[in-house]
């Protein structure tokens, strides 16, 4: 997060710098807390500017809800992996009582730009000192995933749900959610 602010603060014009982590021991969850990720989780920030007058910077809490957990989970399903998850709104991802990823969305704006700053943290392959995304594929429903591969398929999912918003509006947006097969739990009525 450190590193994607100092993109942002140096580099305006500068948006969808990748910044990824192989371990993690400073990183920061929601109300401050601290995150602690060992080798085999997928932890990556990126930065990312909208023009304020666009669909998504007039919407700028949907920013969190693309690239939310349930697109973490959508990214994972699309792979015909049928996982144990829930998504705890806004922005973690459980199995069975066990906090398994989570998101953390910081903004600025800055003249007619909102700059935004999204980390996440998702355990994909260690299975201590609790349970990975692997731990639940077995042989039979394919092969275990790979960190490179599941952050490639969040990413193209994040920028397809942002064109949709952006070129669409937002109840394209909220249909194609709903078309996903997961619920817009708390997103609309």
């Amino acid at each position: 997060m450190d590193i994607s602010r100092s993109i942002v603060a140096g580099l305006k014009s500068t948006t969808g710098v990748l910044i990824v982590a192989q371990m993690q021991t400073k990183g920061r969850g929601r109300g401050g807390n601290q995150w602690l990720s060992p080798s085999g989780c997928a932890m990556f920030t990126f930065n990312y500017a909208l023009p304020l007058d666009s669909n998504l910077g007039q919407s700028s809490a949907f920013v969190q809800h693309i690239l939310a957990v349930r697109w973490l989970m959508l990214a994972l399903k699309t792979q015909d992996y049928d996982l144990p998850f829930e998504d705890q709104m806004p922005n973690d991802l459980t199995s069975t009582e066990i906090q398994e990823g989570g998101i953390l969305v910081t903004a600025s704006i800055e003249r007619d730009t909102l700059h935004c700053v999204l980390g996440c943290a998702l355990n994909v392959a260690n299975s201590q000192p609790t349970v990975c995304l692997n731990d639940f594929i077995i042989p039979e429903i394919g092969a275990p995933l790979t960190i490179e591969a599941t952050l490639a398929d969040i990413m193209n999912k994040f920028e397809k749900y942002v064109e949709i918003f952006q070129n669409e509006g937002k109840e394209s947006f909220l249909k194609a959610y709903h078309n996903s097969g997961f619920t817009a739990r708390g997103l609309v009525s």
